[in-house]
């Protein structure tokens, strides 16, 4: 970074920066979570990785309350009080309908893939 931009001075230089893509926060140790990844990368880095399929939207959350695999999203209850016509209304409805469908069929799927694996 020095190099790259002389200007920061060492406080600058210092500085810790956590990056949130997406608005998703980033993992940490004890996180329970499935994420749909792929080895198939545009990146040419010169070793092997994987990275999430659509950015972080492959990513489901255990959320321990509702013992179910959530994806985190907008927040579709401060959309629909932002929304101004009955059809923006009804097409947030929809999108919320979606997500948890979504949801349900992730955590469907873990537990059916752990029910085989028992």
């Amino acid at each position: 970074m020095k190099d790259k931009f002389p200007n920061l001075t060492e406080k600058d230089l210092d500085e810790t920066y956590l990056v949130i893509p997406d608005g998703h926060r980033p993992s940490v140790k004890g996180d329970e979570f499935v994420a749909f990844l792929s080895s198939d990368s545009y990146f040419n880095t010169g070793f092997d990785f994987y990275e999430f399929i659509a950015v972080y939207q492959s990513k489901f959350e255990y959320d321990k309350k509702s013992e179910e695999y959530i994806r985190p999203s907008d927040d579709f209850a401060e959309m629909l009080k932002e929304a101004d016509t009955f059809d923006e209304k009804k097409e947030i409805k929809e999108e919320i309908k979606i997500e948890k469908e979504i949801n349900d069929n992730v955590t469907e799927l873990v537990e059916e893939t752990v029910r085989e694996l028992n």
